[in-house]
């Protein structure tokens, strides 16, 4: 098994990732039986909220009717070496300001009608905690494996932890 890793090394792995790969799944809980739904992710430097851009008629929007809810990101990294879920408080806010500074090319891929328009929006989500996993690489992947056969005792390839975020 790996070494443990502290809170803030945690924590700051799960921002990089979040930052690297920007393609993560959301999604509320508890009374609402959707499923998640892949988001683009924007963060800004030394700020905690994750930010999306999408449109107001999404279903994920219409489910929020105007109030904060309970709901979860889950996080990959492009190498695959840490798997994360997100708790936290997802809200909508018409910020015009902040639809100006993530707009992209990939916004407009998905918002054809502008960032002017009132059909897109902005959900903001505010982390609380998240459980994090981090796996090894490949080849320690494999022998952990191979050892756990052999012995019929659980593989152990990397950390599990709790973050307050």
């Amino acid at each position: 098994m790996s070494q443990a890793h502290t809170q803030a090394e945690l924590e700051a792995r799960l921002r990089k990732a979040t930052q690297a790969t920007r393609a993560v799944m959301v999604g509320l809980v508890g009374d609402t039986e959707r499923r998640f739904q892949p988001m683009h992710a924007y963060m800004e430097e030394g700020e905690r909220p994750i930010w999306f851009l999408c449109r107001r008629d999404i279903d994920l929007v219409q489910d929020l009717a105007g109030q904060a809810r309970p709901a979860m990101v889950n996080v990959v990294s492009e190498d695959h070496h840490l798997h994360a879920c997100i708790s936290g408080a997802l809200s909508e806010h018409r910020d015009q300001a902040r639809i100006d500074l993530f707009w992209s090319s990939i916004a407009e891929a998905w918002l054809p009608e502008g960032k002017t328009s009132p059909s897109v929006t902005v959900l903001r989500f505010d982390p609380a905690d998240a459980e994090v996993w981090l796996s090894e690489n490949a080849f320690k992947l494999a022998w952990e494996v191979a050892k756990a056969n052999y012995t019929k005792t659980q593989a152990q390839s990397g950390e599990h932890a709790k973050v307050a975020l």
